[in-house]
């Protein structure tokens, strides 16, 4: 997708999807879209929609939203002392600032943590990314853009339980991205006690759904089944050989 916009570096980002996933919700003639896995904000930030519903169970990621949506200009002069020294970039945290609110300070040091290992903290990847301070710099390039965005947001802290029947209607659009089962990249382990959970809301709910998964997931076809279809999309930087990846895409709209 081009002029994407990205805040956050996560595990299973689906930017590269969006197009796909706007396609469907145009579709479904729905004017609300929830995120209800929504991790690093890929698919909500791009999307286009009346009203948008960024839901993720981490509070430190939804701490993230909160800042650049109710102090958007705090928070990005927080992104300016991260990034004040390349050389310092490793020392940020331990520099004083003296925000109203902690809670500025707390979201920097989240995403701080986000940026500089592989999709998370250090608890669960113990190479710090490269680039990170490179990176971080191109989203405060982009900065404005994602604050506008992220000031549309609804953005809550619930269970995929608690979020699909707070907005279960005929007008909304349930995108629906689970946590990789068995992987310990996030704070919030999805099993497949939650799959089968997950299976038994989405045969009741009034509004529409849209779920995708890597095709390489076993578990997903043994829960769900057969997916509608599958949709291959170019791996970048990718070994010899992976030069594609394929995702598999189940929803209720195609039975509507």
């Amino acid at each position: 997708m081009r002029n994407e916009i990205r805040l956050l570096k996560y595990p299973g980002t689906k930017i590269t999807l969006v197009k796909d996933i706007q396609k469907e919700f145009v579709a479904s003639g729905r004017k609300r879209f929830i995120d209800v896995f929504g991790g690093s904000g890929a698919v909500s930030l791009n999307i286009v929609a009346e009203q948008i519903i960024y839901n993720d169970i981490d509070p430190e990621l939804v701490s993230i939203f909160k800042a650049v949506k109710q102090h958007p200009e705090e928070f990005y002069y927080e992104l300016c002392v991260m990034t004040e020294s390349e050389s310092d970039f490793s020392t940020y945290g331990s520099k004083p600032v003296n925000w109203k609110s902690k809670k500025v300070r707390e979201a920097g040091l989240s995403f701080y943590n986000f940026a500089t290992s592989f999709g998370g903290k250090g608890e669960t990847y113990s190479t710090k990314e490269k680039g990170a301070y490179q990176y971080i710099t191109k989203v405060m390039e982009n900065y404005a853009k994602i604050a506008k965005k992220v000031k549309e947001f609804n953005i809550e802290n619930l269970d995929f339980r608690e979020i699909i029947a707070k907005y279960d209607d005929n007008n909304s659009f349930f995108y629906i991205d689970p946590p990789y089962p068995g992987r310990n990249w996030y704070n919030f382990s999805f099993n497949l006690e939650d799959m089968n959970d997950l299976k038994a809301v989405l045969g009741k709910i009034k509004g529409i759904y849209l779920m995708n998964f890597n095709r390489e997931d076993t578990i997903p076809s043994e829960v769900f089944g057969n997916p509608q279809y599958t949709i291959k999309y170019e791996n970048k930087n990718a070994l010899p050989g992976q030069e594609y990846r394929y995702y598999t895409y189940y929803t209720n709209l195609k039975k509507r």
